[in-house]
């Protein structure tokens, strides 16, 4: 019997069809969704993740806040990103730490938020393409975040695979976890179709 688990074969970056991720969000709040932005269609997600049972889950990025100054680099669910940079650089938008002694801080630039990976459809996930995005500041934000996830690619399955696996067994879904078993079902039933 083959061990079930998650395979990824090249870590790349996706977008998910927005009226998807609406409705895995209607179903469980803590599907990374926010209705005030308009263009959250566009948030990009780590994949693919193919799990032995047929699923593809999408990792999310989230921008970095305040809050994420105490995270760790890596813990058991997320992956900081970041870099290091000269704190002349930073300005009162930027999330960062001093290094102390030094001229040189921690710029987060994001956090890779494995707890909150979804499963979605062939037909409902695009693989960005960095060369058609317009907006330089933001794509250069991406191929960094890209650059910086690349060498990481294995850890981040071995930890979607501990994640998804732990709770699938114990059927314990922590605090701030999506639920998987529910957004299988979903995935399992969706019938929207793209235009």
């Amino acid at each position: 019997m083959t061990e079930k688990g998650f395979l990824m074969d090249r870590l790349e970056f996706y977008t998910v069809d927005l009226k998807y991720v609406k409705e895995l969000y209607r179903h469980d709040r803590e599907v990374f969704y926010d209705e005030s932005t308009e263009d959250y269609g566009s948030k990009p997600y780590v994949g693919i993740l193919v799990h032995t049972e047929g699923y593809r889950y999408f990792v999310p990025l989230t921008s970095a806040k305040k809050k994420h100054l105490n995270w760790k680099n890596v813990s058991r669910d997320n992956y900081l990103i970041y870099e290091m940079t000269a704190k002349e650089d930073m300005n009162s938008r930027h999330i960062f730490k001093e290094i102390q002694g030094t001229d040189i801080v921690k710029h987060i630039l994001a956090v890779l938020e494995i707890k909150k990976m979804i499963p979605v459809k062939p037909g409902l996930y695009h693989k960005m393409d960095f060369s058609q995005i317009g907006d330089e500041r933001y794509k250069t934000l991406l191929l960094k975040e890209y650059e910086f996830l690349k060498p990481l690619a294995e850890g981040i399955q071995c930890k979607a695979e501990k994640i998804y696996k732990d709770q699938k067994v114990t059927g314990v879904i922590h605090p701030f976890y999506c639920n998987f078993s529910l957004l299988e079902s979903i995935c399992d039933t969706y019938q929207e179709t793209l235009s």
